[in-house]
């Protein structure tokens, strides 16, 4: 039992970490998108929208999911043993 919970500490921590890392990259993402037309601009829009919305990560939040996913089993294991 107290190996599970220290697994679930060292979750949450490891996901803690990984967040400024996922929220960086989602800027980069953003700024990049500035050097295109707005029309371009607006599809890229929908895209990440549609990214962050259906859980599925597939362009730059795949690291936010993976901090949040971290987070979330860290204290499932925390509060459940």
């Amino acid at each position: 039992m107290i190996f599970l919970k220290m697994a679930g500490v060292i979750f949450v921590v490891i996901g803690v970490i990984l967040l400024p890392f996922g929220i960086l990259q989602f800027k980069k993402e953003w700024k990049a998108y500035r050097k295109f037309s707005p029309k371009t601009q607006k599809v890229f829009v929908l895209i990440e929208i549609f990214d962050v919305l259906s859980g599925v990560p597939i362009l730059s939040t795949w690291l936010m999911y993976l901090s949040a996913f971290c987070i979330v089993m860290g204290v499932i294991m925390i509060t459940t043993h």
